[in-house]
């Protein structure tokens, strides 16, 4: 298989830092989930705060990832859909979202 080029450092930084994150509150999670059960309404919200965390930093890395591919032209819109689960229009949209402008002038702020 031939290469397609480097991946930018800003980029897989910013995917380091995020990966850890999320490691460390899927470990929160785990933790919470085989914790006490005692108090249901503790459980249930603490589980739900540690999961909406992991979701938002799941959704940053998945739109930057889908701007990225569809901008730099890494692959069409059709296998990033594929990829990512969602419909073309739903990539295209995801691309071009407010969400994924923000992440991408996170990580390359002069690129914005």
């Amino acid at each position: 298989m031939s290469k397609s080029g480097v991946v930018p450092k800003d980029l897989a930084e910013w995917i380091t830092v995020r990966a850890r994150t999320l490691t460390e509150l899927a470990q929160a999670i785990e933790e919470i989930s085989e914790g006490d059960r005692d108090d249901r309404t503790a459980w249930v919200l603490n589980l739900l705060e540690e999961s909406a965390e992991l979701e938002s930093h799941t959704r940053r890395m998945v739109h930057l990832l889908t701007a990225y591919a569809l901008r730099e032209r890494i692959a069409s819109a059709t296998v990033v859909a594929k990829r990512s689960n969602v419909t073309i229009t739903g990539a295209q949209n995801r691309a071009g979202s407010a969400l994924a402008q923000d992440v991408w002038a996170e990580v390359w702020p002069a690129k914005g």
